[in-house]
């Protein structure tokens, strides 16, 4: 006495769709270290993340002129960096008008304070920690 599973429909094996209909959250890192760029490359690739690199903050002020971050969702700057530092990069792109949420990466643990940034993280980003900050800003927005 078997069980006649023939009429039961099988559902195709999950595939990920090569069009995704949910856009790419896409970050600029500003820092003069070069592996810290890698670091959160090899992250976002694994998140998905789409990752634009600049080295300094004269540089992330020069992309703001010309992209306005136009398809940017969070900028992620290191405190420390020769020439234009983070705090003083930061603090231009507001007074420029930019809306994109910036986070400011500190090397050491230090309670420091950047006008217009949402937040301050210690260095090498804990994603989980990025993520609960973004998301606690935004929910402050509303």
């Amino acid at each position: 006495a078997g069980v006649d599973a023939s009429h039961l429909v099988r559902a195709p094996p999950f595939r990920r769709s090569e069009k995704s209909t949910v856009s790419t959250f896409s970050v600029l890192l500003v820092d003069d270290n070069i592996m810290a760029h890698e670091c959160l490359r090899l992250r976002s690739k694994i998140l998905d993340w789409d990752l634009t690199s600049v080295y300094n903050g004269k540089d992330a002020i020069t992309l703001y002129e010309n992209t306005r971050f136009s398809g940017i969702d969070l900028v992620l700057i290191a405190l420390r960096m020769s020439g234009l530092d983070g705090q003083a990069a930061t603090e231009e792109l507001v007074r420029m008008g930019c809306n994109a949420p910036i986070v400011v990466l500190a090397s050491r643990s230090r309670n420091v304070e950047v006008e217009g940034a949402i937040g301050v993280l210690q260095k090498p980003v804990q994603v989980p920690q990025l993520i609960k900050l973004v998301l606690n800003a935004h929910t402050n927005c509303k």
